[in-house]
């Protein structure tokens, strides 16, 4: 189905979803699809998740370079190593800075069991181990990530418009 998306379509989408919340996340997959780019080329910040793995690495390093072809701002884009230091990983952090190009990648280290754990039972990965290394880069991440993709200054709401009320204000007719 995803394949008959067209590009229009998918920018009215993320429009439409940017007028009314704060924040709007897409999952999509690390493909050249042309409603992919188009989402990409609309986003603020693209998180491109990886694993390093061979395989994975060559698809992704594909990817980064088709990107500025289809005019895409790489200034925007980042990279999170999921599953980082697991033990079957056969390439270096450094290697994969050097190979993709990049300074910087984000680190979400391996943790099978408190993931699997978080999943089954339903509940966020730091209700089930606070203190975990994966509970730690994914806060490390998520401050990462507002602290630098911050949106604007916007109106100041209460405690608990904030909390009941993800939605932005209706636009005005």
């Amino acid at each position: 189905m995803a394949e008959r998306l067209s590009p229009e379509v998918v920018r009215k989408i993320l429009d439409f979803a940017v007028e009314i919340y704060d924040v709007v996340i897409v999952d999509m997959p690390r493909d050249t699809a042309a409603w992919v780019m188009e989402a990409v080329r609309a986003s603020t910040t693209t998180l491109v998740v990886m694993q390093n793995t061979l395989a994975i690495i060559r698809d992704v390093k594909l990817l980064l370079d088709y990107m500025p072809h289809a005019g895409v701002d790489m200034r925007k884009v980042e990279l999170i190593n999921n599953r980082a230091m697991a033990k079957s990983q056969s390439v270096s952090i450094e290697q994969l800075k050097q190979t993709l190009g990049r300074e910087r990648i984000h680190r979400i280290r391996n943790d099978y069991h408190t993931a699997l754990a978080a999943a089954d039972q339903g509940m966020p990965v730091y209700k089930v181990s606070a203190t975990s290394e994966l509970t730690e880069d994914i806060r490390h991440l998520a401050n990462d990530i507002w602290h630098t993709h911050e949106p604007g200054k916007k109106e100041h709401r209460g405690l608990l418009s904030r909390l009941f009320n993800n939605r932005k204000a209706a636009p005005k007719s």
